[in-house]
């Protein structure tokens, strides 16, 4: 059975996420003993960027049929997508702004006995478990199941489908499906992690979650001052095993960066030399 990691990437006018698509695909590669597949899902604008030595990295570059967020820069209601797109029977799916820093192989023992895994637990750069609330307003106020839809484990079954048939119908009905479940939410557009939450709830399943969860780089949840980048409060190194190390911190889980100017052409140069030496010899 085919298994691997599915990101979608569509650029705007603000952002390259296809570069930070391909650091995670190196990141992925270097890192990964098992499963080291990594595709993209992408719009025809997008993917006509792509260079050569970025499609020699990814493993499929799958071009939606319809861009369900074609008419705004938010494009979060493309997830949606993602169970008729990917390439795989299993898959993670992971969100553009994300760093594999070591290897995560053993887990997908766990994720086969399940069809659908969230991750519900987030994680400090120093290993603690995140309790601030500070970013989860809407969820405790509507009671929501509490997702975090950037590492989603499913396989290729019905339970998965009718999950992300769930999720493209609140997509594309956002408004109402806004109005009818959230109070004092005003996003005009959908974001994932509410719109799993919805979801979810509306089918009423148990939660099979994921314990590995993600380190969460924004901010507030580092205990971090907001008045700089947090690249610039802690140091980061990167061993020469592609392991990563934030703030003399060893990270065992996937790094969500969130900073659109984290992916430097001094870092993707290490990675990209890393890959063409061990990878491709």
């Amino acid at each position: 059975m085919t298994a691997g990691y599915v990101c979608v990437a569509q650029n705007n006018a603000d952002t390259d996420y296809l570069r930070m698509a391909y650091l995670q695909a190196l990141s992925c590669k270097l890192t990964q003993k098992k499963n080291a597949n990594f595709s993209i899902i992408t719009d025809q604008h997008t993917a006509e960027q792509i260079t050569d030595r970025q499609r020699d990295v990814f493993d499929h570059v799958v071009i939606m049929p319809v861009d369900l967020a074609a008419d705004t820069e938010i494009k979060q209601a493309n997830e949606a997508q993602v169970f008729n797109l990917t390439p795989y029977k299993q898959t993670v799916k992971t969100e553009a702004d994300m760093l594999f820093t070591c290897d995560y192989s053993f887990y997908w023992l766990v994720y086969g006995q399940y069809d659908m895994v969230f991750t519900s637990n987030i994680y400090t750069y120093n290993n603690d478990l995140i309790i601030n609330r500070s970013q989860r307003y809407l969820f405790d106020i509507n009671q929501l199941p509490d997702i975090y839809s950037a590492w989603t484990y499913f396989s290729y079954d019905r339970n998965s489908k009718d999950f992300y048939d769930t999720v493209r119908q609140i997509m594309v009905d956002w408004p109402w499906y806004r109005d009818m479940y959230l109070v004092n939410c005003r996003y005009d557009t959908p974001r994932t992690d509410e719109v799993y939450a919805i979801a979810h709830k509306i089918l009423n399943r148990s939660l099979s979650h994921n314990s590995m969860g993600f380190v969460h780089m924004k901010n507030p949840l580092q205990n971090l001052s907001v008045n700089q980048p947090w690249t610039e409060q802690l140091p980061m190194e990167i061993h020469k095993d592609f392991h990563v190390v934030v703030g003399h911190y060893h990270q065992n889980r996937p790094l969500h960066y969130q900073l659109k100017t984290f992916v430097t052409d001094e870092l993707l140069d290490r990675y990209e030399h890393g890959y063409r030496t061990r990878i491709l010899g």
